[in-house]
């Protein structure tokens, strides 16, 4: 749960560094966000109730993970992606991609997928990074300053995309958004 109790128990394992590798995966009381929440663990920790002091001071880096299905290597279906999947991975409709889809096979029992892939978003928090937490930033002015350099969850899922790892339903389903989940993507 979301609580003052919690962000005050959270805030002492970060200040005594008993919360590890681990994050969340060690507080089994403490309900997670559903998958495709955004990603900025650092205001759902001020969220619980976290001081912005606390987390400025102790927060080293930030690792966000969600896993797609992986297609099938010997069955995927490669084909030209519709605009409307370009526009849902922000990519440039006048330019042309190939895209991979799930057939089934017996190597897959007819799933199309075989196996899981990661994808991935590291927030190194850096000095300007403190300084946006201990002032109170929002997620957007974070993640914006934070991502300038390297890929969110979305970004590296669109990779996977193109590089033919997984579909555009899978990123969608991991990565969508609030707004996203609204526009019936």
């Amino acid at each position: 749960d979301v609580s003052p109790e919690n962000g005050e128990f959270l805030g002492r394992r970060i200040l005594l560094g008993l919360l590890g590798a681990g994050g969340f995966e060690e507080l089994p009381h403490i309900r997670r966000p559903p998958v495709g929440a955004d990603s900025c663990q650092h205001t759902r920790l001020r969220d619980m109730g976290v001081e912005p002091f606390l987390l400025s001071s102790t927060l080293r880096a930030v690792l966000a993970q969600r896993l797609v299905r992986r297609l099938c290597p010997v069955c995927r279906e490669a084909y030209q992606p519709s605009d409307i999947e370009l526009q849902a991975l922000n990519l440039p409709t006048n330019q042309s991609y190939t895209f991979h889809r799930a057939k089934g096979c017996m190597s897959c029992s007819n799933s199309g997928f075989d196996g899981r892939a990661g994808v991935f978003e590291f927030l190194m928090v850096d000095q300007t990074i403190r300084r946006m937490i201990h002032d109170g930033a929002s997620e957007h002015d974070v993640e914006t300053y934070a991502f300038r350099t390297s890929d969110n969850l979305f970004q590296n899922g669109v990779r996977h995309v193109l590089n033919g790892v997984t579909t555009v339903e899978e990123v969608i389903r991991v990565c969508r958004r609030d707004e996203d989940a609204d526009a019936n993507i």
